[in-house]
C-alpha cells in the first residue's frame, strides 16, 4: 500500500457502497460524478487493488472491496464514537445504539429507560429489536442483548446477564392445554417467534429431534407480536421464556411439559471497541434490572 487512505476517501467509498452507484452517491454528497470517480481511483491506487466492478447497472464490490468495506466502516464508526465520547465529556451529549431482545423490551426496558434518562438526560438512544454479528463487528451498534450463542463469533466480547426457563405455551382454549407429554404435540401447529425457539432447538438434542418429527413444519416469524396473535387466535403452540409468560398470563397458559431447557441471555460487543461511558451506564442499568428475570 503506497499511502494510508484519507478520511474523505473512506466516506465517499462507503457512500458509493450504500447507494449502489456513483451517480446516486454524487447526488447524496452534493458532488459531481467525475469528482467521485476520481476519488475512488485515487483510493484504489493507494490500496493497489480494484475495489469495484463498474457496469451500466451500477457497481459491484470485488473481493478486495468486500474486505475493505468492513474495515473502513469500522474505522469511520470508531472515529464517530471517539467524537461522541469527547463531546460527552464536555457537554454530556452522547449517542447510544443498541439491539435489545423482546424479553427486555416487554419487561424491564421501561424501567431501565426511565433511570437512564434521569441519569443521562442529554443522551440520544437508538434501540432496535435484533442484531447481526456483522453490525457489531462493524461498530454500528454499541452492544446487543440476546440469547447467548453456542459459539461466539470471533472479535466479540460477552457479559452474561441472566438465565430463564422456557415454557410451551398455548391459548386458554387450546384442545391440548392439559397435555404434559411433548410427544403428544407432534400433530399440533407450532411456530418459532424471535430467536429463543431456534436457539433452544440448536442447544437441546431432545427438542431438535421432536421438531424434526412434527407432522406439519413450524411457522417462522421474527415478530413476537405476530407469534402471539397466532397462538391466541389460531391455536398455535410456541416456546416462550418464563418472564414473557408472566407478562401475558391473562391470555396464555403453560403446558406442564417437563425437562425443557433454560436459556442464557448475554450482552455482546466488539472486543476492539470499548464501550463508551454512556453505553456502560445503560448496560449497568440493564444488568441490575435483569436480576428480577432470573
Amino acid at each position: 500500500m503506497r499511502y494510508l487512505p484519507k478520511m474523505q476517501q473512506l466516506r465517499i467509498f462507503q457512500e458509493v457502497v450504500n447507494q449502489g452507484s456513483i451517480r446516486a452517491a454524487a447526488r447524496m454528497l452534493g458532488q459531481s460524478q467525475p469528482a467521485i470517480s476520481r476519488t475512488l481511483k485515487e483510493l484504489e491506487y493507494m490500496l493497489e487493488t480494484s475495489l469495484f466492478v463498474r457496469s451500466p447497472l451500477g457497481i459491484t464490490l470485488t473481493p478486495s472491496g468486500q474486505l475493505f468495506v468492513v474495515r473502513s466502516r469500522r474505522i469511520l464508526e470508531e472515529l464517530k464514537r471517539a467524537g461522541d465520547e469527547i463531546r460527552f465529556l464536555h457537554t454530556q451529549h452522547s449517542v447510544v445504539k443498541v439491539a435489545l431482545n423482546d424479553i427486555l423490551s416487554l419487561t424491564v426496558l421501561p424501567e431501565v429507560l426511565e433511570q437512564f434518562h434521569q441519569q443521562l438526560p442529554l443522551t440520544r438512544l437508538y434501540v432496535q429489536d435484533r442484531s447481526l454479528p456483522s453490525q457489531l463487528l462493524a461498530g454500528e451498534l454499541d452492544f446487543a442483548v440476546s440469547p447467548q450463542p453456542e459459539v461466539l463469533p470471533d472479535g466479540l466480547a460477552i457479559q452474561p446477564l441472566f438465565k430463564t426457563s422456557l415454557n410451551v405455551v398455548a391459548n386458554r382454549h387450546h384442545p391440548q392445554v392439559q397435555t404434559n407429554d411433548l410427544q403428544q404435540l407432534r400433530g399440533s401447529k407450532w411456530l418459532f417467534a424471535g430467536e429463543e425457539s431456534e436457539v433452544a432447538v440448536r442447544l437441546d438434542a431432545h427438542l431438535a429431534t421432536f421438531f424434526q418429527q412434527l407432522e406439519q413444519p413450524p411457522v417462522y416469524t421474527h415478530s413476537l407480536s405476530h407469534g402471539l396473535q397466532l397462538v391466541q387466535q389460531a391455536n398455535y403452540l410456541m416456546l416462550l421464556p418464563h418472564p414473557l409468560l408472566i407478562r401475558f398470563n391473562s391470555t396464555l397458559r403453560a403446558l406442564a411439559i417437563p425437562a425443557l431447557p433454560s436459556l442464557h441471555y448475554a450482552a455482546v460487543w466488539p472486543k476492539q471497541s470499548p464501550l463508551t461511558a454512556s453505553a456502560q451506564r445503560l448496560l449497568m442499568l440493564i444488568r441490575q434490572a435483569c436480576k428480577q428475570l432470573t
